[in-house]
């Protein structure tokens, strides 16, 4: 089914981030949540948004979360059920829209004390809530 997808538009649709300044001086661990949330699905297109949120440990020293809203063209309609396991099996074609959500989070930290956050320009196959 991977030949039915032929294009993708990305939008940047909200940036959200929050920093405060600490004294903590140990190691922060952050976690990246991806999210894939299935609006719909036409004839000629799917419409997605997909979502980066960045936890950070042991302590909350900003919170970021960057969003696209996101329309895949396909040749032919396609179930939702089979939709979701093609994104689970990995769907190159979607790291455009990570790609710019690792861009838009490097930038957006880069003045902070944190430094420029690079976060995978992918997502992990093991690791995404579909919606």
């Amino acid at each position: 089914m991977k030949d039915n997808y032929r294009g993708i538009k990305v939008s940047l649709s909200k940036v959200e981030f929050e920093y405060i300044d600490t004294k903590y001086m140990g190691i922060i661990d952050i976690d990246a949540i991806d999210s894939v949330d299935v609006i719909e699905i036409g004839d000629n297109d799917i419409a997605l948004k997909i979502s980066r949120d960045l936890k950070f440990k042991p302590i909350n020293v900003a919170t970021i979360k960057v969003e696209c809203m996101v329309s895949l063209r396909i040749n032919s309609l396609i179930s939702k059920e089979q939709f979701i396991k093609d994104i689970k099996k990995g769907m190159g074609i979607l790291n455009a829209a990570f790609s710019k959500i690792s861009l838009t989070i490097s930038e957006i930290t880069n003045n902070s004390s944190l430094g420029a956050l690079i976060t995978p320009p992918t997502y992990d196959i093991n690791n995404i809530k579909i919606y």
